[in-house]
C-alpha cells in the first residue's frame, strides 16, 4: 500500500541574489573539476590515489578508471544538490510544515542544500587539484576543511529549520 502523498504549500518565496549565485558557483566548480580530471586523464599514469589521509596525502592507489567515476560522480552528486535546492518542498524537515511556516522552512531547505553543495563542490576541487599536481597544499587543504564545512552545515541547517518551524511571532525569525 502507497503512503498518501503530502499536501503542502507551494513555493512563493523569492529566492536572495546570494543564495542564487551560489548554487551556480557550486554547479560550475564541479563541472570545471570534472573537466579538468577528464582533461587530464590521458596524462595520468595507470595507477592513481584512490583515497587520501587526513593530511591529503594519497594513502591508497587504484586503476585510473577510477578517474572516470569520479568525474562522473562529481556532476551527479552536484546536479543532486542543485535540484533538491530548487524543491525544498519535498524535503523532510526536524519540524511539522504548516500554512504559517512552509515559506520559513523552505528558504533554510533551499539554503542547506546550496551550501551543502558549495562545501561539496569545494571538496571536489581539492580533489581534483590532488589528482592534477601529485599532492598540492591548496588541493589537500580543500579535502581537509570540507568534511569539517559538511558538519557544520548540516548542524547549522537543522538549528535553522528547527527555529524557523516556530510561529514568527515567537521566533522572530524573518529568513
Amino acid at each position: 500500500m502507497q503512503p498518501q502523498a503530502r499536501h503542502r504549500p507551494e513555493r512563493t518565496y523569492k529566492t536572495g541574489a546570494v543564495t542564487r549565485m551560489l548554487r551556480w558557483f557550486s554547479l560550475a566548480v564541479a563541472l570545471t573539476a570534472s573537466a579538468l580530471l577528464l582533461v587530464g586523464y590521458p596524462q595520468m599514469p595507470n595507477e592513481v590515489p584512490i583515497h587520501f589521509d587526513a593530511a591529503g596525502q594519497p594513502d591508497a592507489y587504484g586503476d585510473k578508471m577510477v578517474v572516470l567515476g569520479v568525474a562522473c560522480g562529481i556532476i551527479l552528486v552536484q546536479l543532486a544538490m542543485y535540484w533538491a535546492s530548487k524543491k525544498p518542498q519535498i524535503m523532510d524537515y526536524p519540524a511539522r510544515v504548516t500554512d504559517e511556516n512552509a515559506q520559513r522552512l523552505y528558504r533554510e531547505g533551499e539554503r542547506f542544500f546550496v551550501y551543502l553543495g558549495l562545501s561539496i563542490s569545494t571538496m571536489t576541487a581539492g580533489v581534483g587539484e590532488l589528482y592534477s599536481t601529485d599532492g598540492s597544499t591548496v588541493g589537500s587543504y580543500l579535502v581537509r576543511i570540507s568534511p569539517a564545512a559538511m558538519a557544520v552545515i548540516a548542524i547549522t541547517g537543522v538549528v535553522r529549520m528547527r527555529h524557523a518551524s516556530k510561529p514568527e511571532s515567537e521566533s522572530g525569525f524573518h529568513g
